[in-house]
């Protein structure tokens, strides 16, 4: 809005962005604000998958029901594998690399689990879901970001997501970002 409250409000809009982006060492993404991390992760999955019309998913056994449930509902459509844990929790870094297949689209994997507090091999899961180019890698971030360093470089996943209120952030935000390259299909029609 051209308003003088509109103009404070986009400036401090632009800060938090630009925030967000120095504090987290990313050069190469947009966000998404939403008005939480379901809606972001929903998001990300449907944004990514409804641009196909078949291929595959990999995910974990021990998603959040934000995303368990989305990919859940489209098994009709995809080729859904459920990656097995061991007993701390960890994925098979060997079964994903079995998985992994030019008709893979996304492998989603939370990196700090919300119930049991395992931490994924996010650096290796990259370097494995990089040598595939159609497949789009998707991270909850949610329980580990701003809360442990990570160990892997940010810029190198497609898509992550997250919750203010994590963060010290106020309740009814949560946000996605996205690398720059990518287009999500639609989710919401009509207005920019």
């Amino acid at each position: 809005s051209l308003h003088s409250l509109g103009q404070r409000s986009n400036m401090m809009y632009t800060r938090s962005i630009e925030q967000l982006m120095s504090a987290l060492s990313l050069t190469n993404h947009d966000i998404v604000f939403t008005s939480n991390a379901t809606e972001a992760n929903n998001l990300a999955i449907f944004g990514v998958c409804d641009k196909y019309s078949n291929g595959k998913i990999i995910t974990t056994k021990i998603e959040h029901a934000s995303v368990f449930e989305p990919i859940k509902a489209l098994e009709s459509k995809f080729d859904v594998v459920y990656l097995d844990i061991d007993e701390n929790g960890i994925i098979d870094l060997n079964q994903l690399e079995k998985e992994l297949n030019n008709d893979v689209v996304l492998v989603s994997i939370m990196w700090v689990n919300n119930i049991i507090g395992t931490i994924q091999p996010i650096k290796e899961i990259i370097e494995l879901v990089e040598k595939y180019p159609k497949a789009k890698l998707h991270i909850d971030m949610v329980q580990g970001m701003c809360k442990i360093v990570p160990n892997f470089d940010l810029n190198k996943i497609d898509m992550f997501t997250f919750s203010a209120h994590k963060i010290y952030g106020p309740k009814g935000i949560g946000g996605l970002f996205i690398k720059k390259d990518m287009v999500l299909q639609k989710r919401i029609y009509g207005s920019n």
